[in-house]
């Protein structure tokens, strides 16, 4: 199906068609070379072994194992067991169903039971796809767990088994969340989603994160209720889609996302009321013989009284593992902002020094350089306001400023990358930090 924006193809369920459709439709017979090959492909695609590492593979980035055309799939494997310094160890299952189950309808639920908190937490989501060529899809979910505010959006900075056994802080500053969300997206067109949001949350505090009224009394917990309007906007992209999920890859034009979300108070007895702007904007900009480089801004506002767990938290990553979204040489809970501007600029050399020296050229190792800032203001309204800020939390008027310098490519998949904090020095000298991720780029 041929949709409203310029070299958009999209495959739906013709993809599935048997081969006798697709030899039928073929305009030019394979020749014998090429009938061989599709053949001997077609043969090593059915020998157990290549089957039994397919799965493995599938199941360390997907996140689910499943076997072939299987109805349900087990996991997430890396939330099995974790550990974390608030629920201490923690032993999970969970579940989802695959398309074989239903082509457009997807159930997921997850428990688990910490031995420290002594809680069972779980989570629950129904997906359901009214049209998959341009995305009209509707989600309900429910959540009761830990979850680390002021964190990137990078799948392996999530808590989980990685991340217990290398991470050299276990989660020490989540928070207790229990949630119901709405979601509904409605693509335009391919070019322009759009998505309505709607949740409940109640955050409960704890030692590591507590919540303090003015008289620093505690506080049980904080409840927010909103919905949220938001858009996107990238022309040209190419969009890998999926059953229940899609997968933006590439745009040669920069892509802007809007949302505008408010605060509904009265729908329970301590919510609150509240308007909230964000803006972001991504953009790979080719530099010829000199790589690409990566620009993403993020500005926004929030217009009326929250407590701190809902002001932008800036994203902090103490870990050792790679999040190009957020701050590697920034904590959590350090800097917060109702009014802000941040910005990540990273730079591929695409093998330009390296490649050039004789011998470690043959590694085809690429040159990263990248800087990161931030800069916000913080009201006293907010600074001071019904719900005392958790100690160690301040403005950032003054820029926050890092950069770092790495190797990209390694074994084709890893990356490396050492960052300094060059803005709010330490005074104990922790001003440098070495992450290592998974990095793919083309």
């Amino acid at each position: 199906e041929m949709l409203d924006s310029p070299d958009a193809v999209i495959l739906s369920e013709v993809a599935d068609l048997d081969e006798d459709v697709w030899v039928a439709q073929r305009p030019v017979p394979l020749s014998g070379r090429e009938q061989g090959i599709y053949t001997m492909v077609a043969e090593l695609q059915q020998k157990p072994a290549y089957k039994a590492w397919y799965r493995i593979g599938r199941s360390l980035v997907v996140g689910y194992i499943e076997g072939e055309e299987t109805k349900v799939a087990f996991g997430p494997w890396a939330q099995l067991v974790k550990y974390n310094a608030t629920a201490g160890w923690h032993l999970g299952a969970g579940f989802r169903t695959t398309k074989f189950f239903h082509p457009a309808l997807r159930l997921t639920a997850s428990a688990g039971y910490g031995f420290r908190d002594h809680l069972v937490k779980g989570s629950a989501s129904v997906e359901y796809m009214l049209r998959r060529d341009v995305t009209r899809k509707l989600t309900l979910a429910g959540n009761y767990g830990y979850e680390q505010l002021g964190q990137g959006s990078g799948s392996i900075s999530q808590t989980g088994f990685l991340n217990s056994l290398f991470a050299y802080r276990s989660g020490d500053k989540q928070t207790l969340i229990r949630s119901l969300s709405l979601d509904y997206e409605h693509e335009f067109s391919s070019v322009f989603p759009g998505f309505f949001h709607a949740d409940s949350k109640r955050l409960v505090g704890n030692e590591m994160v507590p919540l303090l009224a003015r008289d620093r009394s505690p506080v049980r917990s904080v409840s927010l209720n909103q919905v949220s309007l938001a858009a996107r906007f990238a022309w040209e992209e190419r969009i890998d889609r999926g059953h229940f999920k899609k997968a933006h890859l590439f745009t040669r034009y920069p892509v802007i996302g809007i949302s505008l979300s408010g605060g509904l108070r009265g729908v329970t007895s301590d919510d609150f009321s509240f308007l909230r702007g964000d803006f972001t904007f991504d953009w790979r900009i080719p530099a010829g013989a000199f790589g690409f480089g990566t620009v993403h801004v993020d500005a926004g506002a929030i217009l009326g009284e929250v407590p701190y767990p809902f002001l932008k938290l800036h994203e902090g990553n103490p870990t050792w593992f790679l999040d190009k979204t957020a701050f590697s040489c920034m904590d959590y809970y350090e800097f917060a902002s109702d009014r802000w501007v941040s910005t990540m600029y990273e730079h591929n050399l695409n093998g330009l020094i390296l490649g050039r020296i004789p011998l470690i050229q043959r590694l085809d190792l690429r040159e990263i350089i990248t800087l990161k800032a931030a800069v916000g203001t913080l009201s006293e309204t907010n600074l001071n306001g019904r719900i005392l800020p958790v100690e160690g939390l301040s403005s950032i008027e003054k820029p926050y400023v890092e950069a770092g310098a790495g190797l990209s490519n390694l074994f084709r998949v890893i990356r490396v990358d050492a960052v300094w904090r060059l803005t709010h020095r330490r005074p104990d000298g922790n001003n440098f930090r070495v992450t290592v991720g998974f990095d793919v780029q083309f």
